[in-house]
């Protein structure tokens, strides 16, 4: 134990702790600095532990997905509006399938002209239309020639997850295919 000098507090001694060379600063007591350190040695222990798999996190993350985007349409344009109708979005079925969106998938709709975004259901239209039709309440949040990015989400496992490519088509101004990334794009 340390010499305590009179007008010094127990908590705060003038030896040297083991990750400093020379005395500890008197206002922030000794093991201050010690346990940052260590704080910080213990965490990159963690983080070599995590990384190679042994951790006892590895158990938890076992059972835990992540949400990734699975399949995006880019710049598709807004052909139609329709607010009488019950609700979702209108896409060529041919796309769709070519991404891997099915029928009734719930999407994540971003419209780039107006900065909005909803949620909402797919149904398919006639192949080769190139139609992109909002139905129902949706209709009010884009209108004919605005620029849409629909999204599908999936959960995947964390091993899965490092491999997994999203199958994305980009459009052109007349909703002409111009570029498909993603392995499984066909």
């Amino acid at each position: 134990m340390a010499r305590v000098q009179s007008g010094q507090s127990s908590a705060s001694p003038t030896l040297p702790c083991r990750f400093f060379v020379g005395p500890v600063a008197k206002d922030h007591g000794q093991g201050t600095l010690a346990r940052t350190r260590a704080k910080e040695n213990r965490r990159k222990l963690w983080w070599k532990s995590f990384a190679l798999g042994k951790s006892p996190v590895h158990r938890y993350m076992a059972h835990m997905q992540v949400v990734l985007l699975r399949a995006k349409l880019h710049r598709a344009r807004v052909t139609e509006s329709r607010l009488d109708y019950e609700g979702s979005i209108l896409l060529p079925e041919d796309w769709c399938q070519r991404v891997g969106i099915l029928p009734y998938e719930k999407v994540l709709v971003s419209n780039a002209t107006n900065a909005t975004r909803f949620e909402t259901y797919v149904l398919y239209g006639p192949k080769g239309s190139g139609q992109v039709i909002l139905n129902g309440p949706a209709a009010r949040l884009g209108q004919p020639g605005d620029e849409l990015t629909i999204m599908s989400f999936g959960l995947f496992e964390p091993a899965e997850a490092l491999s997994h490519q999203p199958r994305i088509l980009v459009f052109g101004e007349q909703n002409e295919l111009i570029k498909a990334i993603g392995e499984e794009s066909r």
